[in-house]
């Protein structure tokens, strides 16, 4: 999380909020967050966008922290395959990026 919130810090950002599915009982309100223009057209096409009265008091209940431009200069250490990274934490909502400028990461 510190290696994506530290490449963010201090940049240009594109925020989109964005429902994760079609059901209002069951979708998933998600915030993403990152740096590179075309991402942010990206996720405007994959998932729904709310309305303008819902934009007003959008809460997320997942954010999505996309620092593409950035990698885990730690990897071997923490007996990892690869710089780039993918990582969930469930228990603060939480997807972060890194390293890897495929589109389709923001959709898992």
């Amino acid at each position: 999380k510190n290696i994506v919130t530290t490449e963010l810090s201090q940049k240009r950002l594109f925020v989109v909020d964005a429902y994760c599915g079609t059901n209002v009982n069951s979708r998933l309100k998600v915030r993403f967050v990152m740096e590179v223009a075309w991402q942010a057209h990206f996720v405007k096409n994959m998932f729904i966008r709310p309305s303008e009265e819902e934009l007003i008091n959008f809460e997320p209940d997942f954010v999505l922290l996309n620092g593409s431009k950035t990698n885990n200069p730690d990897w071997k250490k923490q007996g990892l395959n690869s710089e780039n990274f993918v990582a969930f934490n469930l228990t603060e909502n939480l997807l972060v990026i890194g390293g890897t400028w495929y589109g389709g990461e923001m959709k898992k």
